[in-house]
Parts: structure tokens; C-alpha cells; sequence
């Protein structure tokens, strides 16, 4: 009688450790899913941020331009002043600060993506400790912030249109128009 016991026993944990091996693939696939679905919405933000910096950098060559031509004696238009130049430039100047925030935060998603991916320890619970939770958290965050960006972008583009309406013509010609 006490053989079939162990025998039993025996089985019953080979069941046990059989169900934990089982359930440790499936939270594997289910981080490799979650770390694949996470660099897809990476990478448009990338792009993005490409179309943002590309923007900034028409907009500050228009300014440029704009300073250039006015130091010139070329006329300039009425509202035109010294001081909402300034202004503009140190706007996009912190818009290419927040761009640089924004690549770093990208970049540290994507590293946690691929922590989650090829994460091999124990089981994974969705509380406050998960770390896909805290970067899909991120993310939300991230994307606010460049739709923020972006309508700030709008914004710099027509007070700088106000100085030339020349220079929205100019960066839509070069492939900056709104995203």
C-alpha cells in the first residue's frame, strides 16, 4: 500500500510541475506579444519625431532667414519685432529639448520591450510591479506628449507665418506641413 501512495504522490507532482512549466510558456509568449505589440507603436513614434525635429529645424532656418534679411535692410513686416523673434527661437529651442526627452523615453521603452521579450524568470503578475504596465503607462504618456508637441508646432508655425507668410509656403514646399 505505501508504494501506491508514493507512486501517487509521485504523479501528482509531475502533474504540479507539468501545470508551472505549462503556465511559465504561456507568460512568456503572452511578455514576447506584449514586448512586439510595444515596439509597434514605437516605431511610428519615431517617425514622428523625424517629422517634429525636420519641422524645427525649417522653422529655425526660416527664422534664420528672416533675422538674416531683416539685419540686411530688407523690409520687414509691421508685426515683426526683436522680441517675439527671441521668443520664437527659445520656444523651438525647448521643443528640441522635449524632442530629445522624447527620443530618450523611446529608447527606454524599446530597451524594456526587449527586456520583456526575452525575459526567461518565473511567473509575471499584473500589479503594481509589472513592468509592461509601467511602460504601456509610459507610452500613453509619450504620445500625449507629442500630440502636445505638435500642436505647439502649429502654434510656432503661424507666429512665425505672421512675421512672413512666405515661410509657411517655404516648409510646406519642403514636406514640413502640420502632421
Amino acid at each position: 500500500m505505501p508504494d501506491s501512495i508514493l507512486a501517487s504522490v509521485q504523479l501528482l507532482m509531475d502533474i504540479l510541475h507539468a501545470a508551472f512549466r505549462w503556465q511559465e510558456v504561456r507568460l512568456r509568449k503572452e511578455a514576447q506579444k506584449e514586448a512586439e505589440k510595444l515596439q509597434a507603436e514605437v516605431a511610428p513614434l519615431k517617425q514622428h519625431i523625424a517629422v517634429l525635429e525636420s519641422t524645427c529645424a525649417d522653422l529655425r532656418a526660416a527664422a534664420a532667414v528672416q533675422r538674416q534679411g531683416s539685419m540686411q535692410g530688407q523690409p520687414t513686416p509691421p508685426t515683426a519685432h526683436p522680441q517675439q523673434l527671441q521668443q520664437l527661437q527659445a520656444a523651438l529651442a525647448q521643443r528640441d529639448t522635449e524632442l530629445g526627452a522624447l527620443r530618450q523615453q523611446v529608447a527606454d521603452l524599446q530597451r524594456r520591450a526587449s527586456l520583456a521579450s526575452s525575459s526567461v524568470g518565473g511567473s509575471r503578475g499584473h500589479g503594481k510591479d509589472d513592468p509592461s504596465a509601467d511602460t504601456a503607462l509610459q507610452l500613453v504618456v509619450l504620445k500625449e506628449r507629442v500630440e502636445a508637441l505638435e500642436a505647439e508646432n502649429d502654434d510656432l508655425k503661424a507666429e512665425l507665418n505672421a512675421f512672413d507668410p512666405q515661410v509657411s509656403q517655404t516648409t510646406d514646399f519642403l514636406g514640413c506641413s502640420p502632421c
